[in-house]
């Protein structure tokens, strides 16, 4: 009986082959914090799980690059950048190289941020490193591969959305500035056109705005519902465009809660709603912040929920599943000790998936079928 014991703890308790890693159930745990949400976790072009965020060395925070396999077990692990660095959002081109956005802070001008990004091989070697728009604060979000030698960063700065265009070597081809009073930009979408289609809101309206490759405003958006905070958004298989995010408030001209917090809008390639659904639950207040869709067609979201109890806030990840139109299937709360918000979903094939976020001081990794198993 104590061998059979033992062997339970074992298979239920195992730590990784690298110090800075721990597996417990189907969970992964790595040193870090990691981006933002839905850009900060992609599949790699060789399958890997790649995740960027920021780790401590010797005192000062530089940016991660962290590679697993879907189990979770550590491909490789490497910061790179500058001191006081912070990486957000990664993307690959199809040469297998990695092209990374977020920021560089200033301790010493009241924690100026500088956009910065980098260039890394396939194994998260760093190739290059850079900053720009170095005369004012500008927080980089998100890096997107437009062709072999475009590469998108997105960024925001005093109320202003900055897009900037740069060549495989880093250089400046192209920017713009888009100053209109947005939130930051919540999402951004390359397409096979290569238009950009970037999500966020103003005065808690979901907007969104499609640019050609030129940085022309091309349209946007309207009657999107108020109330409402974007998170994220796709092209889906039919070739629409699909938003998740989550209900702020009711109002006359907003969507119908019906005691739910999230939402899903569906539009087309030029941004006309052909349908909006709400998801979740208002108790455990479901917030989706990334989506994915599945080879049927249908959909999984994950994100945080919020629970508030004698005035103490607990906050945790879900999956939530839908079918194609935006039906909803399933939604599990995982109600972890440990883990937290989920900002990452991946689809891998046989109906699993990976969901990435932060604990209090860690990465986690989590492997998970559509309803949460």
């Amino acid at each position: 009986m104590n061998r059979i014991f033992i062997l339970i703890i074992l298979v239920s308790f195992v730590r990784c082959s690298k110090d800075n890693s721990l597996t417990t159930n189907s969970y992964s745990f790595f040193n870090g914090s990691i981006g933002v949400w839905d850009s900060s976790t992609i599949l790699s072009l060789d399958n890997e799980i790649v995740t960027v965020g920021a780790n401590s060395e010797n005192g000062t925070l530089k940016m991660l690059i962290l590679a697993t396999d879907e189990f979770g077990n550590e491909l490789f692990s490497n910061l790179f950048n500058y001191e006081n660095s912070r990486a957000l959002g990664i993307d690959q081109d199809s040469s297998k190289n990695y092209y990374v956005c977020g920021f560089v802070q200033n301790l010493s001008e009241g924690n100026m941020k500088t956009l910065t990004a980098s260039k890394l091989n396939k194994k998260g070697l760093e190739i290059w490193s850079r900053t720009y728009f170095n005369e004012s604060s500008v927080t980089g979000y998100h890096a997107d591969v437009i062709n072999s030698n475009e590469i998108l960063l997105t960024s925001y700065s005093e109320s202003n959305i900055r897009l900037l265009k740069i060549d495989s070597l880093g250089n400046p081809l192209d920017s713009l500035t888009f100053e209109h009073k947005y939130q930051g930009p919540s999402s951004i979408l390359v397409l096979p056109n290569q238009q950009i289609v970037v999500t966020t809101s103003e005065y808690y309206r979901s907007i969104l705005l499609c640019f050609d490759k030129d940085f022309n405003l091309l349209w946007e958006s309207q009657k999107l519902p108020t109330g409402t905070q974007p998170r994220s958004t796709i092209r889906t298989m039919d070739g629409n465009l699909l938003t998740c995010g989550n209900i702020l408030f009711s109002t006359e001209d907003s969507i119908n809660i019906n005691k739910q917090s999230g939402f899903l809008l569906k539009s087309t390639i030029s941004g006309d709603q052909i349908w909006l659904k709400s998801v979740g639950d208002s108790i455990r207040e479901a917030r989706p912040l990334s989506i994915k869709e599945k080879e049927n067609g249908s959909f999984v979201m994950t994100g945080f929920s919020r629970v508030i109890e004698k005035d103490t806030v607990y906050e945790d990840h879900f999956i939530l599943y839908t079918n194609e139109n935006g039906i909803e299937l399933n939604t599990n709360y995982f109600n972890e000790d440990s883990p937290g918000r989920g900002a990452n979903i991946v689809s891998l094939k046989n109906q699993r998936n990976i969901i990435t976020g932060n604990t209090n001081s860690d990465i986690y990794i989590q492997n998970v079928d559509n309803f949460g198993n």
